[in-house]
């Protein structure tokens, strides 16, 4: 078995036409709103000068993501290590994606339709070859909560969580 490691960022992986798998076996999504997740939105924000102009933002670390998958050739991989951490991703982008949606029906300024739906570029792709849409991140645990409820540009607010990780997830969201 050949391991290769190879730097990116996660522009660079959630903007390729690749599904990124969350196996069964993965433990589920187990980060606490006030704890892992406000820590880790506050790291972010660190990052962010919002005093420059234009606003800058420094690189920052988020943790190596180990994946399964020829990086040369295939378009599904499994993850191995980081599920917490682009799962907390994926949900910030969703959010970000709603905030766009709203500041445009609000506002009727065209900006924030085009910053939500550049945002959800990086939630769904589209298959080069067959066309077919697809979510970048899938979790096979919470099926089919985390899609109808965080993953989907348009939600389902009649559906609920049932089990504790829906909970996260959806405090999280």
């Amino acid at each position: 078995m050949q391991f290769s490691a190879y730097p990116r960022n996660i522009r660079d992986i959630l903007s390729l036409p690749r599904q990124h798998i969350i196996p069964r076996y993965q433990r589920e999504y187990s980060w606490e709103k006030d704890e892992q997740v406000s820590e880790f939105w506050e790291d972010l924000l660190k990052q962010i000068n919002f005093n420059a102009t234009p606003i800058t933002v420094k690189d920052y670390f988020i943790g190596s993501l180990v994946l399964i998958g020829d990086d040369s050739k295939d378009t599904t991989f499994y993850v191995i290590d980081g599920q917490q951490r682009i799962t907390t991703i994926t949900i910030l982008l969703s959010v970000l994606c709603e905030i766009g949606k709203e500041l445009h029906q609000q506002t009727n300024i065209d900006e924030y339709k085009v910053f939500s739906n550049v945002c959800y570029t990086f939630i769904e792709g589209t298959n080069n070859e067959t066309l077919s849409k697809f979510f970048k991140l899938d979790n096979e645990t919470p099926k089919p909560f985390f899609q109808k409820k965080i993953l989907y540009i348009n939600k389902d607010t009649e559906i609920n969580p049932d089990t504790i990780e829906e909970k996260k997830l959806n405090e999280a969201y």
